[in-house]
């Protein structure tokens, strides 16, 4: 498994505006770049999504979606919000010298409820969703689009029934997909077994 660089080259990031952040940003340590896009989303996801911050201990990705080689997974920083019907799921990874991915999945509340430890259960495809995202600069992305077919699988931890472990593929049109997993938080909302 490749780990997520702390790498970042002045001026890699020129500007938020992808995120309704219309400011320059001055070349800055990773952290503060990743600390600031993770507030950026949590913000966005607030307008529509009111609800919890879910926690998300593990996070990875891989691909070939738009532009991204990521032929082992990647590991990637994750931000996760609770809202009245669904969840959203950001994944962010990559930069140094390669490209800036984020994956956004949408997955609706009912896919977690009845979950059973270390029994795997589809979600169905009207309830998920899956978006990816790439460029050169974070959050100046070249290409953003919804993928075509969505697969989620979701299964309780077999130890600790607060957290579901998800493993996700979204096929685009192009032939390529972006896949991985995460450990995320049970919703509140969801119905136990």
């Amino acid at each position: 498994m490749r780990a997520l660089r702390f790498f970042v080259p002045v001026g890699i990031v020129s500007s938020l505006a992808a995120c309704g952040l219309e400011r320059p940003i001055a070349p800055q340590p990773l952290v503060s770049v990743i600390d600031e896009w993770r507030q950026s989303m949590l913000a966005e996801n607030s307008q529509w999504l009111s609800g919890k911050t879910l926690e998300v201990p593990t996070a990875e990705v891989s691909g070939d979606f738009g532009k991204l080689r990521w032929d082992d997974p990647m590991s990637a920083e994750a931000n996760a919000v609770e809202g009245d019907t669904m969840i959203s799921v950001d994944l962010l990874a990559g930069g140094g010298d390669g490209r800036w991915g984020m994956t956004i999945l949408g997955i609706y509340l009912p896919a977690f409820d009845d979950l059973q430890p270390g029994v795997t259960k589809r979600v169905a495809p009207f309830e998920a969703s899956v978006i990816g995202c790439t460029g050169v600069r974070l959050n100046d992305w070249d290409i953003d689009q919804s993928a075509d077919v969505t697969t989620i699988d979701a299964e309780l931890d077999r130890d600790d029934p607060d957290l579901v472990h998800l493993t996700f593929t979204g096929d685009f049109a192009d032939g390529t997909t972006l896949s991985g997993r995460f450990t995320i938080e049970r919703p509140a909302s969801s119905t136990a077994p």
